[in-house]
C-alpha cells in the first residue's frame, strides 16, 4: 500500500513560508512608519514637524508582525501536528495585527496629542484641534494588508500544512548497513556509492 502523495512536494510549504514572511514583513514595515503627522507653525518660531509611528500608537502590531515572521520560518523544520500548532500561532499573530490596526484610531490621536504637547511651539494652541486636523497616512493600512495576507497563509497552513513535506528530508543521504543492501527503503547501491564519493571529495559524475 503506497503512501498518499503529499501536496505538491515542498511547493506548498515554500509558498506558505514566503507568503507568511511577506505578510509579516509588510505589516512590520507599515508599523514602523508614520501613521499620523502634522506641522506646527507658531509666530516667531520655526515650523515643527510632529509625527506618530505605528509602533508608538499600537506597539502590539509590530510585536505581532514579528511573531508572524518567526512562525512562518518555524513552518520549515516542523511537520504533522507540530506544524499545525505553529500555523495556529501564525493565525493568532495575524489576528493581532488586524485587531491592532483596525482599533488604532483612538491610540493614534492620543499619541499625537502627547507628541504635540511635548512640542514648545504648541504652547497656547488647541492641541485637540491640531491632532484632529493631522494627516492620517496610508502606512496603517499597509499593516492591515500584511495582516490579511498573513491570516490567509496561516489558515491555509492549519488546514493543509500537515500534508507538506519537511524541507531537507529529501536531501538526506540514504542509511546503509554493514552489507551491500541499503537499510532505507527506496535506496540503491548506486545512491550509496554517490554519497560515499561526495564524502571522499570525489566527483561521482566523472
Amino acid at each position: 500500500m503506497t503512501e498518499p502523495p503529499r501536496a505538491s512536494g515542498p511547493r506548498g510549504l515554500v509558498v506558505a513560508v514566503l507568503g507568511g514572511l511577506t505578510g509579516g514583513g509588510i505589516a512590520l514595515l507599515g508599523a514602523t512608519r508614520p501613521w499620523a503627522r502634522t506641522q506646527v507653525v507658531a509666530e516667531g518660531a520655526p515650523r515643527v514637524a510632529v509625527q506618530v509611528l505605528g509602533t508608538d500608537a499600537a506597539p502590539t502590531v509590530g510585536a505581532a508582525a514579528l511573531v508572524v515572521v518567526t512562525a512562518s520560518l518555524a513552518l520549515l523544520p516542523t511537520s504533522g501536528l507540530l506544524r499545525r500548532v505553529v500555523a495556529a500561532l501564525l493565525v493568532l499573530a495575524a489576528l493581532g495585527v488586524l485587531v491592532g490596526t483596525l482599533t488604532a484610531a483612538p491610540s493614534v490621536s492620543d499619541a499625537l496629542g502627547r507628541a504635540l504637547l511635548a512640542t514648545a511651539s504648541t504652547q497656547g494652541s488647541d492641541v485637540a484641534a491640531l491632532a484632529a486636523a493631522a494627516e492620517r497616512t496610508l502606512w496603517r493600512w499597509l499593516s492591515l494588508a500584511g495582516g490579511l495576507l498573513s491570516l490567509s497563509v496561516g489558515v491555509w497552513a492549519v488546514l493543509r500544512g500537515h500534508r507538506w513535506t519537511v524541507m531537507g528530508r529529501r536531501y538526506e543521504a540514504p542509511a546503509v548497513t554493514t552489507g551491500t543492501t541499503p537499510a532505507r527503503a527506496g535506496g540503491t547501491t548506486e545512491d550509496v556509492d554517490l554519497w560515499r564519493a561526495l564524502d571522499d571529495g570525489r566527483d561521482p559524475t566523472l
